[in-house]
């Protein structure tokens, strides 16, 4: 999948490509509302954070199953096999008196139903059979060993413990990313909503006289500025987040926002340009205005 890349080079004057963008792209030619603006919605970034919170969620419940699928597997006890393959186990036509009550593949196929796939959400999240989710989980090689009966060699549940401990750490892993994320998805939202309602109270200010239009105008650009500072602060946070090998902060906003209610792959920018659009409308609509008292 290809995903647009958010960074910008910057030009001479210090201004990247990506605000001047903005400003060609919100530059209103007149103000609908007059000089009194509607509050800006921070909905993407709420949507955003329910939608962090359930997954969140889910991944914790998964860690868990995989820890109890973990638990199950050691307490197994598996026959030796030290003439064959690492991964092969007799079949149970092999089975002697000596083995009477050694496990077989089927306990780790059961074990793995009834906790990994017992979670709530795994029909409506993966919907996979056991074995082509064993298979993306724990590898294919042990899939493979676990698939047809058989006695459970040591060096099978071997393999089984060493992968359940990968799947486990890539989910705390993965939760150590979504903390991070809840983490900036809060301070956006705090500094979306500051920005969103010092520009709802302008209309408040008194633009007759000079002073008042220097008042605003003041106002108006540290607003402006601080919403670049989260623009860029976003921006960075994206190109700088390594989720995995093969998993940037890009991949991530896709993941968990492309199908979202509102479609906002990127919530927190999507707020910010709409602060910034807005910001920019007051800002020439305050300037006709000057002009026309003056």
């Amino acid at each position: 999948m290809h995903i647009a890349s958010l960074s910008s080079p910057t030009n001479r004057t210090g201004r990247s490509c990506a605000h001047r963008a903005l400003e060609r792209r919100f530059l209103p030619a007149a103000c609908p509302h007059g000089f009194r603006m509607p509050r800006p919605s921070l909905t993407p970034i709420d949507s955003a954070r329910t939608l962090l919170t359930e997954e969140y969620a889910q991944v914790h419940v998964e860690r868990t199953a995989f820890e109890t699928f973990a638990e199950r597997v050691r307490a197994l006890d598996p026959v030796p096999v030290p003439s064959q393959s690492p991964l092969t186990a007799p079949s149970l036509r092999d089975r002697s008196r000596a083995h009477a009550g050694v496990a077989t593949t089927r306990d780790v196929r059961t074990a793995y139903r009834e906790t990994v796939l017992a979670v709530e959400h795994y029909a409506s999240v993966y919907g996979e059979s056991l074995m082509t989710n064993l298979a993306a989980e724990l590898g294919p090689e042990l899939a493979t060993a676990v698939k047809e009966e058989r006695l459970l060699t040591r060096a099978v549940l071997q393999a089984a413990i060493a992968s359940v401990a990968h799947a486990i750490q890539d989910r705390r892993a993965f939760l150590e990313v979504l903390d991070a994320e809840q983490v900036a998805l809060d301070e956006a939202y705090r500094e979306g909503d500051a920005i969103a309602t010092e520009l709802a109270h302008l209309d408040e200010l008194d633009i007759v006289t000079s002073r008042g239009r220097n008042t605003a105008c003041e106002l108006l650009a540290e607003l402006t500025e601080r919403c670049r500072q989260l623009i860029d602060a976003r921006q960075q946070e994206i190109q700088e987040r390594v989720v995995s090998r093969y998993t940037d902060g890009h991949d991530l906003c896709t993941y968990l926002y492309a199908d979202g209610p509102g479609d906002w792959t990127y919530p927190v920018l999507t707020v910010a340009v709409s602060l910034y659009r807005d910001l920019t409308a007051v800002r020439h609509r305050l300037g006709r205005r000057g002009s026309t008292i003056n």
